[in-house]
């Protein structure tokens, strides 16, 4: 029998286990996370945090900042991650004696034994005896300073970028403060942005004072407006000042209605246990009942983290009673005539109705934070899946990162394994509209550098992104695990197809999912059987690079090197063992990369040391760095060969090792983007992992301590017996599971795994492993993988030079075509086509005709089963009836057309 045995130690609420500081001892040169302490709402509009420096938009807490521990201010922020920036904030500092806009003259030294950094609630003592703290709400915040001081006291407002702020009295003494907050220039991001309005009031009576000396505000704001706003408290309203402050991105009204909607009457305290309660709800979720006091801080801070983001950016226009969600769309461009008619009190963006969840990095997420989502909340998943659609229905794409329009940045189009994810899992969202932007980034060319796939004009006909595109071998890896997902997904759409209601779209969905089955397995082409890894290739089909070492950082990939990236196949280790020549050879790899050391002393392209360098040399597992987004499965690798048990040992290593130094400002070993790093040590920690996304199965080892997870359908508990590092054995709801892996189905409702741990290393799992793309069923069906041979071909019908354009794998040479025109092939042996894919300036359906000249001599008309093209340039794919045997065929164009390739697979 299976028990937790003891019962909690401690019955402090969970938010009491939550430091919002881990993280915060980073820099550009090293990060520990590289996070923010911030205090907001699970998903919430908004980010409250301390201020060390109020001049950037990068690092603005920092745990030893240069310089001294000095608060520069508490603010609100939109900041997704230091590197990205942050955009539309505004600072709230207290003051004594004199208020100065001057961050280092305003600046009070603190120590980190005075802070309560919680989720809910920042509060800090100050060296000059004022205590200063904010809690959130949604849309806004309450800011309490209590003074200690006979000088004059209050707070200064300002802003760290461009905008205007002000301060009116109302009759009964008490500060109405409003404002406009100008977007910020972002990092690799089209200038969308929505403006941002604030609006305010303090509880007691204050003087507005006169504005001081802007110090380094830099440019002067309008003639009428001020950059800063200093209010004092005077002496016979006490020792407390409240702020209450609300932002938005619609106007300086929403604000004031939100303001009203979400504190109203309510005091400081009031507003801190309604945010402590919602923080209460989330962590909760979570139970621990043996874990240290240690693991419970690590535990809760992280499951804190991965509920932070993605951030809403909706705001209610309605009331609390009937909500009517509205947002100011970062994603459509903003006409001439809208910027000249825009007030000063409003935004110039369109604005929407619908909710829009916005400050996010999708190739830093699809990992870990969204099969969390997905598995551990199924109930709220579906509303931020419907919230990050807007990106695609109100742009046409979705974007790589979010922050809060397209941002160019990292590689993949990695929403399409989110959603695939989602779809594996069942979850309730707009399934069909998610697939139709998978397919768009998968199929079509994107009009500029911030959507789609980069170098996918050729790369869709080549079957690689060649090393003309930066970093072009890491986007051929990210475009195969995402072509796996979306085979899959495409196949478990086909057989849904009624029950969707789109019955006529059931041939689109299997003729997709045999293309994008293709395209997965032919990152094939990317082995170098000479060295023994995975390699970036030109455009011509030569090797990127003469001389190869796989020490060396950067050119073809993305933050990481040729070691990093030869595993980088999860969604299907059995193609990877076979490509390195079985098994065995592929866990002679493995073993190498886990000994080969790091030396952070072979920048190669980046030509000079970077930060993820450093990082992976500290973590000390070889060429393995789970410090960063490129190697979060490598530790899981060693169970597609067979070795679950090297596997578990390096899971353990890192979780127990990695994650430490809560107490000093770290906890993590590399950047924690948006709760990726959060997520992995939470599934790590459970003895669960979804090292495929989208493939709707888990693998499993060793949990670190007992945990149940409360869910509407039903808890999910992991218990343990004995003690290791190792599994003994594995059961659920009772019965032996031998299996490596597990299948979201077995995971669903009331269900119980139960671990038995080792001290050293079992057989179990030995004869089992994680599935694989090339060997599923979907893999089978229509694998091998199969080359493009229109090539091959001789064609007739149109003039050579056209046909040539029409195969030559580029697909950026358009041939204009007329009505009824007639493209003849005809191969020197028979074949059997399984695909035919047309890529086209619009919409178009040829007539195909086929046959095998040798055996017969009339043609046969074939019926194509596929989609129908919705957008410019795309390329669809048609399949071609399984018995077809031909070495001639004919494709007739029905209208003018403008084409740019044809494939026969």
């Amino acid at each position: 029998m299976c028990s937790n045995g003891a019962v909690p130690e401690s019955a402090l609420s969970v938010t009491d286990y939550v430091r919002t500081t881990r993280g915060t001892d980073s820099s550009a040169g090293f990060s520990h996370g590289n996070t923010l302490p911030a205090a907001c709402l699970p998903h919430g509009f908004n980010l409250l945090t301390p201020v060390t420096d109020a001049r950037t938009r990068k690092w603005l807490y920092q745990w030893n900042p240069p310089g001294g521990l000095r608060l520069q201010a508490l603010a609100f922020s939109h900041q997704p991650s230091p590197w990205i920036g942050d955009r539309a904030g505004l600072q709230l500092m207290p003051w004594t004696g004199h208020a100065h806009t001057d961050p280092k003259r305003r600046a009070i030294a603190f120590s980190h034994d005075d802070e309560h950094a919680r989720a809910h609630h920042y509060r800090v003592a100050l060296a000059d005896g004022t205590v200063a703290e904010v809690t959130p709400t949604d849309h806004a915040a309450a800011f309490r300073c209590t003074f200690t001081t006979d000088e004059a006291c209050g707070v200064l407002l300002d802003l760290p970028g461009d905008g205007w702020l002000r301060a009116d009295l109302l009759p009964d003494g008490r500060a109405v403060i409003t404002g406009r907050l100008e977007p910020s220039p972002g990092f690799g991001r089209r200038q969308r942005d929505p403006v941002g309005f604030c609006y305010g009031e303090t509880r007691q009576r204050v003087r507005v004072l006169a504005n001081p000396h802007q110090g380094l505000l830099g440019r002067r704001p309008a003639r009428g407006r001020r950059q800063a706003v200093v209010l004092e408290l005077p002496p016979d309203q006490g020792d407390q000042l409240e702020v209450l402050l609300a932002t938005s991105f619609i106007s300086v009204d929403q604000a004031r209605h939100s303001l009203a909607l979400e504190i109203g009457e309510a005091d400081f305290d009031q507003v801190r246990l309604r945010a402590q309660h919602a923080w209460e709800q989330v962590l909760g979720r979570l139970e621990l009942p043996e874990a240290t006091g240690e693991q419970r801080i690590i535990a809760w801070s992280n499951l804190t983290r991965l509920h932070t983001w993605p951030n809403a950016m909706h705001e209610n226009a309605g009331t609390a009673e009937e909500p009517r969600w509205v947002h100011a769309s970062p994603f459509q461009p903003i006409g001439a005539r809208a910027r000249l008619r825009q007030r000063p009190t409003h935004t110039a963006s369109p604005v929407l109705p619908g909710r829009l969840f916005v400050n996010h990095g999708y190739w830093d997420t699809y990992r870990t934070c969204w099969p969390a989502f997905h598995l551990l909340s199924p109930e709220s998943a579906g509303d931020l899946l419907d919230g990050i659609l807007p990106a695609f229905t109100e742009s046409g794409w979705m974007g790589r990162w979010s922050a809060p329009g397209h941002v160019d940045s990292m590689v993949g189009t990695s929403s399409d394994v989110i959603f695939a994810d989602a779809s594996a899992h069942g979850i309730d969202f707009d399934e069909l509209t998610a697939y139709a932007s998978a397919v768009r980034n998968a199929s079509c060319p994107p009009p500029d550098a911030t959507v789609g796939r980069k170098g996918i004009g050729g790369g869709r006909f080549r079957g690689w992104i060649s090393s003309e595109t930066r970093e072009g071998f890491s986007w051929s890896i990210e475009n195969a695990v995402c072509d796996a997902a979306l085979a899959r997904w495409s196949d478990r759409l086909a057989g849904r197809a009624d029950e969707l209601g789109v019955p006529e779209q059931a041939d689109g969905f299997r003729a997709n999912a045999a293309w994008f089955t293709n395209r997965a397995l032919g990152i094939r082409q990317l082995f170098d059987g000479r060295t023994g890894f995975l390699r970036g290739r030109r455009a011509d089909g030569r090797w990127s690079r003469t001389e190869f070492n796989p020490l060396d950082w950067g050119g073809d990939y993305t933050e990481t090197t040729g070691w990093g990236m030869s595993v980088s196949l999860p969604q299907d280790g059995a193609l990877l063992a076979a490509l390195h020549g079985g098994e065995w050879a592929l866990a002679d790899h493995l073993d190498r990369l886990f000994t080969t050391p790091e030396d952070a002393d072979r920048p190669g392209h980046y030509r000079r040391v970077i930060h993820e360098m450093r990082e992976a040399q500290a973590v000390g597992l070889g060429q393995c760095a789970p410090s960063n987004q490129p190697a979060h499965h490598i530790p899981f690798m060693p169970l597609h060969v067979g070795r679950p048990a090297q596997s578990q040992r390096v899971v353990r290593d890192a979780l127990t090792r990695l994650f430490t130094g809560s107490e000093v400002g770290r906890g993590y070993p590399g950047d924690e983007d948006n709760g990726e790093l959060s997520a992995w040590w939470l599934w790590a920690a459970m003895g669960l992992y979804p090292l495929a996304p989208g493939s709707g199965e888990y693998v499993l080892g060793a949990p670190l301590t007992p945990m149940t997870w409360r869910r509407d359908e039903g808890n999910l508990t992991i218990r343990t017996t004995g003690t290791g590092a190792y599994l003994a054995s594995v059961t659920r709801n009772g019965e032996p599971w031998p299996a490596v892996a597990i299948g979201v189905a077995e995971l669903r409702g009331e269900v119980e795994l139960c671990f038995e741990l080792s001290e050293h290393a079992t057989e179990w799992g030995v004869d089992s492993r994680p599935g694989s793309l090339s060997t599923s069923e979907l893999g089978r069906s229509w694998g091998p993988w199969r080359t493009d041979r229109s090539w091959s071909a001789l064609w007739s019908g149109a003039p050579t030079a056209a046909l040539e354009r029409l195969v030559d794998n580029t697909g950026s040479h358009p041939v204009h075509l007329v009505a009824g025109t007639v493209l003849r092939a005809r191969w020197q042996q028979p074949w059997r086509p399984r695909l035919l894919t047309l890529t086209a300036q619009n919409p178009l359906r040829p007539a195909v005709r086929a046959r095998n000249s040798a055996a017969e001599q009339r043609w046969r008309e074939l019926e194509l089963r596929g989609g129908q093209a919705q957008w410019p340039r795309q390329t669809v794919a048609w399949l071609l009836p399984d018995d077809t045997e031909l070495d001639e065929l004919e494709v007739r164009l029905p209208t003018d057309g403008t084409l740019f390739q044809l494939e026969v697979y």
